[in-house]
């Protein structure tokens, strides 16, 4: 079904040559490179949860999936950390969906053993190392399939499992093994907090990296962000607007000051309330992603600590 769902999406947003080698040569060396370390990683999956997860096997899931998770994002994203749009998309592209990738691929593991869990990340892997063209999915469609297609496998599975284990038995034991609520409040947790980030919802958390709009906003406060229309932001509305930097992107939080209109277009002069002059350049209209509507205080201290961790390791 995620394959399928993939290939839908290729559908909306193109296709692309697989960049991985597929001569002969080539795929005989991803053969053995990606099948010995699915193999290794599975039995080792299966070994740790099958260790600690016969008393507590949601917590077990969870750490094991977590594990599995850090070791497989490689060392030069941690290092290499930087709190910008292009760290946001490879959270929603790529981060979540290898979480719930593991959380899925775990609670096989301890369900039905490596063989499973094998089973479902070996014909991933044949899929993105071995298919002559693959999606070209834009940011938030891989995003939500990539996090909400396993999401539902692992409640899917969970059920079934629960399901045979139960068939003889009497209704109230039964009850007992069925799916914990815990897993429902997690899987759909995940899911909205993908959506929220992709903004499909109306409103966008933002974390506020800099102290440039001090003291209505601070460093590691988080802000919603709601979409709105240009014509109807106001002078003193507070903005997230998006520019470049040395050709990177970048999405500023500035206050609207005042505005000027050029060839019939209504440009945003902006300015953070704690600098001394305006923005060298005024916003255009098109360039705004939203207005604040909300502060969340120091929630998001949590981001920048771990970023500050890997930036001096």
């Amino acid at each position: 079904a995620q394959v399928v769902l993939y290939f839908l999406g290729g559908i909306i947003s193109g296709f692309g040559k697989n960049p991985a080698s597929l001569t002969a040569t080539g795929i005989l060396t991803n053969i053995v490179f990606v099948g010995s370390m699915l193999i290794a990683f599975e039995l080792s999956r299966a070994y740790l949860v099958g260790k600690i997860g016969r008393r507590k096997p949601f917590l077990s899931i969870a750490m094991v999936a977590l594990l599995f998770t850090v070791i497989s994002i490689p060392l030069s994203q941690y290092t290499g950390f930087t709190l910008t749009t292009n760290t946001a998309d490879t959270a929603i592209s790529s981060w979540l969906p290898l979480l719930s990738e593991n959380l899925f691929a775990t609670s096989l593991a301890l369900l039905a053993g490596a063989r499973a869990s094998l089973a479902y990340r070996g014909l991933l892997a044949v899929f993105w190392w071995f298919t002559p063209i693959l999606p070209d999915l834009e940011v938030p469609l891989r995003g939500i399939i990539g996090t909400a297609v396993p999401l539902y496998g692992l409640v899917a599975a969970n059920n079934h499992y629960a399901a045979q284990r139960n068939i003889g038995k009497p209704k109230k034991r039964a009850a007992a093994d069925s799916l914990p609520a815990g897993w429902i409040v997690a899987t759909l947790a995940c899911v909205i907090i993908v959506w929220f980030a992709v903004g499909i919802f109306p409103w966008k958390p933002t974390l506020v990296g800099s102290g440039s709009m001090s003291p209505y906003m601070e460093t590691g406060d988080v802000v919603l962000v709601v979409k709105i229309e240009p014509q109807k932001i106001k002078i003193g509305d507070v903005i997230q607007y998006r520019k470049m930097d040395g050709g990177t992107p970048i999405d500023v939080l500035h206050r609207v000051i005042d505005t000027v209109e050029v060839s019939g277009v209504r440009y945003f002069i902006t300015k953070g309330d704690a600098n001394d002059d305006p923005d060298a350049d005024p916003v255009d209209p098109a360039a705004v992603q939203g207005r604040v509507t909300a502060v969340v205080p120091k929630i998001g201290w949590v981001s920048i600590t771990v970023k500050k961790l890997f930036t001096d390791i």
